[in-house]
């Protein structure tokens, strides 16, 4: 079940907010060492104010152990084991910070934040579906901060170019080794017709 909110009563103002539920029970609200199987992402954008073509975006996202996954894979929220909940997958918290700037009508610079982590991977074969505490213990961390410039040269054309700076640990199943430690990467590309 999917629960998702956006409003933009506030002028200036963004405010939004996504809920994926797996499985509810009433009865795991009142015990301590169980919990639902959801996960929620929180946020707003600020735009235009107090600095016009200024936005800043704020994001929180959390999710609790084995949400899209099951050890009984049919049930599992996946297409061609292709995870389809977030990309982080399961027992994980995210935050993300941006500000973006238009200067000029076709060009956009953006800074951001990112702060992720992920607890114990409880999807082997047999593990209890209930109990299992959320963010026990960090897996894997990863925190990025960067810089991201586009331009649409035409209608259709948009180059980019972004510079980031991240510390990468834990697990190796959640990164490719050469991010791992303090890197910084630069990249760049051409897109037409999005």
């Amino acid at each position: 079940m999917f629960l998702d909110i956006s409003s933009r009563q506030i002028k200036n103002l963004h405010i939004y907010g996504t809920m994926f539920i797996d499985e509810l029970s009433t009865d795991r609200f009142k015990k301590d060492d169980e919990w639902n199987f959801l996960s929620y992402k929180a946020g707003f954008r600020l735009s235009n104010f107090p600095v016009k073509n200024l936005s800043f975006t704020t994001e929180f996202t959390y999710t609790y152990p084995l949400t899209f996954q099951h050890y009984v894979p049919t049930t599992t929220f996946e297409s061609s084991r292709f995870n389809l909940g977030h990309y982080m997958k399961d027992n994980s918290r995210e935050w993300y910070l941006a500000f973006d700037y238009k200067p000029m009508r076709a060009m956009n610079i953006g800074l951001f934040f990112t702060d992720a982590i992920r607890g114990p991977d409880y999807t082997e074969l047999g593990t209890n579906r209930v109990g299992n505490p959320p963010l026990s213990s960090v897996e894997w961390h990863n925190t990025s901060v960067g810089m991201k410039a586009s331009y649409q040269v035409i209608n259709d054309l948009y180059t980019w170019v972004a510079a980031s700076y991240s510390d990468i640990s834990g697990d190796s199943r959640w990164s490719p080794g050469y991010f791992y430690g303090y890197k910084t990467t630069i990249n760049g590309g051409v897109m037409v017709g999005f």
